[in-house]
């Protein structure tokens, strides 16, 4: 994907695919779902801070 019209032409070769797609709005593929928000929020309960107060030790 490019801004220009023939910004990518120097690395198209003989084994390029190239899809014209006039129109159309190309999105490139990503396998990284980036759950790490997912993940942090399921286990947001597993420490209970929640249940800290002044008797527990803090950590300098």
């Amino acid at each position: 994907m490019s801004a220009g019209p023939r910004g990518l032409d120097h690395l198209v070769s003989a084994d390029t695919q190239v899809h014209d797609l006039p129109g159309a709005t190309a999105l490139p593929a990503f396998d990284d779902t980036h759950t790490h928000l997912i993940f942090a929020a399921l286990g947001a309960h597993d420490v209970p801070v929640h249940q800290a107060g002044p008797e527990h030790p803090r950590i300098p």
